[in-house]
């Protein structure tokens, strides 16, 4: 699921920065905006599971986490994309 999100954040990103292609400034903004997220989608993720970081469930409870955010994003991504 994580491997489809991530499949669908970079085509909603593909949208943005073609509907972007007259304004360079625009399309840097955005690739850094992305960037930005995805490091701070990755810090909050290790903050929300520190506490069963060596437990069993760690890497589902990882999963559940990236999974909430990207699917947040995603819809992010597609008002922008929806809006002109």
């Amino acid at each position: 699921m994580v491997r489809g999100q991530a499949l669908a954040m970079e085509g909603l990103m593909q949208r943005l920065l073609a509907r972007a292609a007259d304004d360079a400034g625009l399309r840097t903004a955005l690739g850094e905006a992305q960037a930005t997220w995805l490091r701070n989608r990755d810090a909050e993720c290790r903050v929300d599971t520190w506490e069963s970081a060596s437990g069993t469930a760690a890497g589902t409870e990882w999963l559940y986490c990236l999974q909430r955010r990207n699917a947040a994003r995603i819809a992010e991504l597609r008002r922008r994309v929806e809006t002109p």
